[in-house]
């Protein structure tokens, strides 16, 4: 698996959990 793959499965989980928080709230 690459490192690159990683960091950027990271920033989309990111992204959607703040995404649904200021969806929610």
């Amino acid at each position: 698996m690459e490192h690159g793959d990683i960091i950027g499965y990271c920033r989309i989980y990111f992204i959607l959990f703040f995404g649904i928080l200021y969806f929610v709230f």
